[in-house]
């Protein structure tokens, strides 16, 4: 449609996706563009051109838009190559015209901790990490992230910023399938290599004068990622980074940075010290727990449950290299799991492979219920708890796109709309640390579950409230989490590590993903609104749901 505003002779356009390609024919109409826009309902490297093809003769320009996180992962080389070979004129115009991959080699402790699994410390070595992980050059996918959060005193630069790939999409040099580019530079600082930051830019025009960034030193308010290749060894490796110890196939990056998490792992430690004597026997219920190890070395002994093979063979070597196996018990199942006679104490951080939202690690007070509640129980009480923010730019991912560049696009809209209500949760999980955005009330608590009980099965529980809005702004959206009180005085929480101040910008837990309410209609609201909710939770199969409403008293 802007190619028909700035008035091109004819065009062609394509989509093979069913219910998009007729969501197009008729925002085409509604913005009075069908008699110059024809719609092809087929992939553009299925499309034809002669007298009985889909195009009566080749193009000139080619507008495309096929790029993802890696740049070229989406099937952008065949896509380009199959129009300029079918579909385009020799010397045709390409938009975008060219695409250029970064890469920097960088020193960063805490981008580490997302990649290896590293001893738990208390003043000695508490868990020691087997040398196959040590040696592990971890998952073959890079790590998407947004680098622009990524505290610029977290990381150096040891190199300078390097183009290693450069595509020309006009199509006046050949787009290879296979290519190996080694480069030699200086290097700009000294320090050990932890990682490559990998970026990519478009250069848009022929002139080269418009320029598409995705530089991490910029904040990127577009749907792409930079993204992460961490270095074996601390040494640069040819070879395609492949896990051999299982733990990087077994737990997410975000697991693994929380394993590495020392101020969390300190909490859990002190509580545990204060609980656990050489008399007791635990019950753990929690995938990969390395604390588990923590318990054995304060002398208990412990039955861990461990019902997912590739963690389960994880958590044998740590057993094994920490010379624990006549103290911890490997449980594969949950209808092995021992006798209440057996046990005297029941542990979890929690924390299951199975949870997308934080709530989802109730399944620990699930497991604990089929026990007497006399039997001690770590965490106590979980605290669901919530904020009212305005965010940044994640708010976009649901926004409704209304008028862009001038052309209506609400019927796309509405079929979003549609087809969010029947496959979506209202509210979803999401790495709010990546994400900026600004508290516009104090924090509140949602609901308490005292965890020494046993779950009701029969109680449904519906809690409504009202908060106040203490800063004026845009109210885009409703974080949430949950807080795990260990003991009457230490808690760790998935959410906020510093307390919420509003107007303020909320820093979240980097090694957790929080909830997360968008709402479909934003409200500008000031001090005097509030915010209203609901909760429902029904014990019986562990459901929640939240509402949300702005109520604005002008």
């Amino acid at each position: 449609m802007m190619a028909a505003k700035c008035g091109a002779d004819t065009i062609t356009a394509c989509e093979a996706f069913k219910p998009i390609a007729k969501c197009a024919v008729q925002i085409i109409k509604e913005n009075g563009f069908e008699d110059k826009i024809q719609l092809i309902r087929k992939r553009s490297t299925k499309m034809i051109v002669g007298k009985d093809g889909d195009m009566s003769k080749r193009a000139n320009i080619l507008v495309t838009e096929v790029f993802d996180t890696e740049l070229i992962g989406e099937g952008a080389l065949s896509t380009f190559r199959h129009a300029h070979e079918v579909l385009l004129e020799e010397d045709s115009i390409v938009v975008p015209h060219k695409g250029t991959v970064w890469a920097q080699v960088i020193e960063s402790f805490k981008v580490c901790n997302w990649n290896r699994v590293k001893p738990i410390k208390n003043g000695k070595v508490l868990v020691d990490t087997p040398s196959t992980i040590q040696a592990c050059s971890g998952a073959a996918a890079v790590h998407d992230m947004q680098l622009s959060r990524l505290p610029r005193d977290t990381f150096v630069p040891l190199l300078p910023a390097q183009p290693i790939f450069k595509f020309d999409w006009s199509g006046k040099k050949p787009l290879l399938n296979n290519e190996k580019v080694s480069l030699l530079t200086q290097p700009i600082k000294s320090g050990t290599a932890h990682a490559i930051f990998m970026w990519w830019d478009l250069n848009m025009d022929t002139d080269n004068q418009i320029l598409y960034k995705l530089f991490y030193k910029i904040p990127s308010k577009h749907n792409y990622n930079c993204y992460i290749a961490v270095i074996k060894r601390n040494v640069i490796d040819c070879q395609r980074p492949e896990c051999n110890c299982w733990a990087h196939i077994a737990y997410s990056r975000t697991r693994i940075g929380q394993l590495n998490d020392t101020v969390r792992n300190q909490r859990y430690v002190k509580a545990l010290q204060k609980k656990v004597t050489p008399n007791s026997v635990c019950l753990c219920v929690t995938d990969g727990c390395l604390l588990a190890l923590v318990i054995a070395k304060l002398g208990a002994k412990v039955f861990l449950l461990e019902q997912n093979f590739l963690s389960r063979r994880t958590m044998e070597m740590f057993v094994q290299v920490n010379e624990l196996s006549d103290r911890i018990k490997i449980v594969e199942s949950v209808d092995d799991l021992p006798e209440a006679s057996e046990i005297d104490f029941i542990f979890g951080e929690p924390y299951f492979l199975s949870s997308i939202v934080p709530w989802e690690n109730l399944r620990f007070w699930y497991l604990t219920s089929k026990y007497p509640s006399s039997i001690s129980r770590m965490p106590v009480m979980a605290t669901i708890r919530a904020v009212a923010v305005e965010f940044k730019d994640l708010q976009k991912i649901r926004a409704p796109l209304g008028t862009c560049e001038g052309f209506d696009l609400s019927s796309f809209d509405k079929l979003i709309q549609i087809s969010s209500e029947k496959s979506d949760n209202p509210v979803e999980a999401q790495p709010l640390w990546e994400y900026p955005c600004k508290a516009l009330s104090s924090a509140f608590d949602i609901i308490k579950l005292d965890l020494t009980q046993n779950v009701n099965f029969n109680k449904r529980e519906r809690i409504t409230g009202e908060i106040p809005i203490l800063d004026s702004g845009t109210c885009n959206g409703i974080a949430i989490w949950v807080d795990w009180q260990l003991d009457s005085d230490l808690s760790v929480s998935c959410g906020p590590i510093e307390e919420i101040v509003p107007s303020k910008r909320v820093s979240w837990d980097p090694y957790t993903r929080q909830g997360v309410h968008l709402f479909r209609t934003v409200s500008n609201v000031t001090k005097k609104s509030t915010l209203s909710w609901s909760f429902t939770f029904l014990p019986q199969n562990g459901e929640v749901e939240f509402k949300f409403n702005i109520v604005t008293n002008d």
